[in-house]
């Protein structure tokens, strides 16, 4: 698990213990593909990932701000060519909505305890610089999302179309 990528947040040894801490019964969820091993592997490498994605350190929210500005000019240019309206609507991640969430991808997936709520530092900055970026501010509960996924059940998916929708009037 821990050579299948090339970035490493830990040592190996360190891990190794996330894994011997693993306790045995969602051990077994992971290998029957209960619960989604990709977020564990992630977990095991990169303990630290929603910390360093919800508040980067300079150096890495500037790779996030020049990854993101690329693409969104790039799309941006593309719907002035064309005379579409555009909109980007940035998906909140549950792990930076609900406790429940952060509780579940600490203790089952074995991330390090996330203490930040809300938007993001990247997501502020697109909001603030871009007149067509939104990120819907306190839409979703716990249940629109689907346990140890953090894909939306079909009422979060309704409460995003009707926030694109109400976008667009």
């Amino acid at each position: 698990i821990y050579n299948t990528n090339t970035y490493f947040e830990v040592s190996l040894s360190d891990a190794i213990q996330r894994m011997n801490d693993t306790p045995e019964n969602i051990k077994k969820d992971f290998s029957s593909g209960i619960l989604n091993e990709n977020f564990y592997k992630l977990a095991l490498r990169n303990p630290d990932y929603f910390n360093q994605i919800f508040n980067p350190g300079e150096y890495e929210f500037e790779i996030q701000k020049n990854v993101a500005q690329k693409h969104i000019n790039h799309i941006n240019e593309r719907c002035s060519t064309y005379k579409i309206e555009c909109v980007f609507i940035i998906i909140p991640n549950d792990e930076f909505l609900f406790q429940e969430s952060k509780d579940k991808y600490s203790n089952i997936f074995m991330f390090n305890k996330n203490i930040n709520f809300g938007r993001s530092k990247i997501v502020n900055f697109l909001e603030n610089f871009y007149d067509n970026v939104y990120y819907p501010i306190n839409l979703f509960n716990y249940e629109d999302f689907i346990p140890f996924d953090m894909h939306m059940l079909p009422s979060g998916n309704r409460k995003l179309a009707n926030f694109t929708h109400e976008i667009f009037k």
